[in-house]
């Protein structure tokens, strides 16, 4: 764990190492994220799936939205799929792509699928 003072708040995410020198080098890196402003806890994601993120999104953010009716129909869709059983940190852009795939199988236009991927990234 971290123990800077100016890092507190990162507490909850740690991680166990064998080697000193890894556990500095993982401590410099997420020190480093954190200056940068790009770090991103991940003892959260660990524990969510992408339907429970999307759920918690349709339920927060979607209803304050222009197009909420819309974006809850594309995120049910999203739901629905195998992958939303998926922890978010194990999605690959692999997934992704078997996903758009499918529904361009199931005789679906790839352009609403592009839509509804940037949704995720929003």
């Amino acid at each position: 764990m971290i123990s800077s003072g100016k890092l507190k708040f990162v507490a909850k995410d740690h991680q166990t190492f064998e080697a000193k020198a890894r556990a500095e080098r993982w401590a410099r890196q997420v020190e480093s994220e954190i200056d940068e402003g790009s770090f991103i806890p991940r003892g959260e994601a660990e524990d969510t799936t992408l339907a429970e993120a999307l759920q918690r999104y349709q339920k927060e953010i979607t209803p304050h939205k222009k197009g909420a009716i819309q974006e809850c129909n594309r995120i049910d869709l999203w739901i629905k799929h195998p992958l939303s059983t998926k922890f978010l940190p194990n999605i690959r852009g692999s997934n992704m792509a078997a996903y758009r795939d499918s529904r361009v199988s199931d005789g679906k236009a790839p352009n609403p699928f592009f839509r509804a991927y940037s949704g995720l990234n929003s």
